[in-house]
């Protein structure tokens, strides 16, 4: 056991709750620059709202790093990278950062172009020769990889870093044809790192190492996640139950190590290293010597509308554009998550990486929100409370709730905050998103309470594929539910620790696929028996039911990854 861990069994803690009881703003100054960097007020509130959102969502550790077009501005380091050992976040602990690989590559793409090595309006084929037969992918251009607007899916988990993700590639699904829509795909910029493989002659990660993290000065970085850097990397942690949605009270365990080096999101980061990317790109492709790492038109290109918006938002050429011209990008692998934010128009911006849970974006969001509000001697924001059960119009959801068959709870609204009842026992809900919420106790503990409105009005709710209904709920009360759907209904595994396992329900006439963390996501029925898609707007992912025997389907492929009925409940 190690010390920590005998410490909380002594004082009858968690580990987590110890860790937190002693966050490590570790050389808090040591990277900061003498000259604008960031005043005392400014760096206590960011750090009184680190350690707030820490202690509410049981993050064991992560890094903060300010930046503007000049260079670093502060640095903040906080928690663990190893519960067991106790060695805390420094400044030369590593992150993976997921996605935001994908800026990366794009400039190590539009580099090759500058360089007339690549027409980025030229089919993929043309760079890939071995790609043979050329099939549907001959239609997709380097353009529509860097856009993600290919049509190719969001994700094929099952193969590891590989070229045979390429060959592999030509028989998934596609979700629309090229050039015609967004749809944000991973397996996009894998195909993209092997492409640039071929044009640069070297591997990934050394054009990466020579083009990217040299220039602009990456050097503590690595381009891939490797054993030899294992020593370096944060420990990345999750729930202890990998098949419901987590609860910050859940103890947490290593998340499942493996090597990876795709385009898509291979990066292994410190905090400081990408905040010096970030500045590079704040100060529009000028690196901190002084040279180009890019020109200006491919600048504008990463970092102007590539598709059109969503909202509030846009992708670029991998970078997200946000409103009053921010620019970033999250990133996220198992046990670790990142942001990148920065404000093109005032120059500053800031990211964040941790190894658990939490939400990077929100700390960088706050963090940005005051050095805006300190360069521009404005008054600093209030420190927001981080409180998940507090419940906005708690009252919209009180009442009597209860299935057709009876079964049922009550709701009661009570200081901005909602409990369960159910005999005896009440219950603090969570919220976890839109009408959505977790109750803490063994029962609800599979999946999440959703709320479902009609004309604004809470109606019913859900849990699984279990339905409850108030006294303003209208109807209707009976379901056409197509025979065939009757075999599809389980749980389903893998060993990928991507997408581990689906569960599949049918709830009021419909067929649902519910990941653990609690999202659900309708099916469509395509032409063929056994065949769905999930709308575009819930992630868009083709859907195969397959090997019916005595009236269950056996397996079931999620985007070219198979998933296996459990003999476990």
């Amino acid at each position: 056991m190690c010390h920590l861990a005998r410490l909380a069994a002594v004082l009858g803690m968690t580990l987590l709750s110890i860790t937190l009881l002693i966050p490590h703003p570790a050389s808090a100054d040591s990277g900061s620059r003498p000259v604008a960097g960031l005043p005392p007020p400014a760096a206590a509130l960011i750090n009184a709202f680190v350690v707030r959102h820490m202690e509410a969502l049981g993050t064991p550790g992560l890094t903060l790093a300010l930046t503007d077009s000049e260079g670093l501005v502060h640095e903040f380091h906080y928690g663990y990278s190893n519960l067991e050992t106790g060695e805390p976040v420094t400044a030369q602990t590593l992150f993976p950062i997921g996605s935001i690989s994908k800026a990366l590559t794009a400039l190590l793409a539009l580099q090759f172009s500058g360089e007339k090595r690549i027409d980025i309006d030229s089919s993929i084929g043309d760079h890939l020769p071995w790609l043979d037969p050329p099939s549907s992918l001959s239609r997709i251009t380097v353009q529509h990889l860097l856009s993600h607007t290919s049509g190719l899916p969001t994700d094929r988990d099952d193969i590891p870093s590989s070229p045979y993700r390429v060959l592999a590639a030509r028989d998934l699904p596609t979700t629309t044809p090229p050039g015609e829509r967004f749809h944000y795909s991973n397996v996009g910029y894998q195909l993209l790192g092997y492409l640039l493989e071929e044009v640069g002659g070297r591997p990934f990660a050394e054009l990466l190492r020579e083009r990217v993290f040299e220039p602009v000065g990456m050097h503590a970085s690595e381009p891939a996640i490797t054993h030899q850097a294992r020593a370096r990397i944060a420990v990345g942690y999750v729930s202890k139950y990998s098949d419901r949605p987590p609860q910050p009270s859940d103890p947490l365990v290593p998340a499942p190590w493996f090597e990876y080096g795709d385009a898509d999101g291979g990066i292994a980061a410190t905090g400081r290293d990408l905040a010096v990317f970030l500045g590079m790109l704040l100060n529009h492709g000028i690196t901190p010597d002084g040279g180009r790492i890019v020109d200006e038109q491919s600048f504008r290109m990463m970092t102007t509308c590539a598709t059109p918006p969503r909202g509030p938002s846009c992708h670029g050429l991998g970078l997200e554009i946000g409103a009053q011209g921010t620019i970033g990008h999250y990133g996220a692998m198992i046990g670790h998550s990142a942001q990148m934010l920065g404000d093109l128009p005032n120059g500053i911006g800031a990211v964040v990486m941790l190894n658990g849970p939490g939400d990077p974006t929100a700390v960088a969001a706050f963090a940005l929100e005051v050095l805006r509000a300190s360069r521009a001697r404005d008054p600093l924001p209030r420190l927001p409370r981080i409180d998940p059960t507090r419940v906005p119009h708690a009252a919209q959801y009180a009442g009597r709730y209860r299935s057709p068959d009876g079964d049922g709870f009550d709701l009661v609204a009570r200081g901005g905050r909602l409990y369960l009842v159910q005999g005896n026992r009440s219950v603090r809900l969570q919220r976890r998103g839109e009408d959505r919420f977790l109750a803490p106790i063994p029962r609800f503990e599979q999946f999440l309470l959703g709320f479902e409105r009609s004309a604004g009005t809470v109606t019913h709710a859900t849990h699984g594929a279990q339905w409850y209904v108030t006294a303003r709920y209208p109807g209707p009360w009976e379901f056409d539910l197509p025979e065939d759907w009757l075999a599809y209904p389980g749980r389903y595994q893998s060993w990928s620790p991507w997408i581990p396992e689906r569960r599949v329900i049918h709830r009021r006439g419909q067929l649902l696929l519910i990941q653990p963390s609690g999202r659900e996501q309708r099916l469509e029925p395509l032409e063929h028996t056994g065949w769905f898609r999930v709308p575009e707007a819930q992630g868009g992912e083709t859907v195969h039911f397959r090997d019916v025997v005595d009236g269950r389907a056996l397996r079931v492929n999620v985007d070219g990854v198979d998933l296996y009925r459990s003999a476990l409940r």
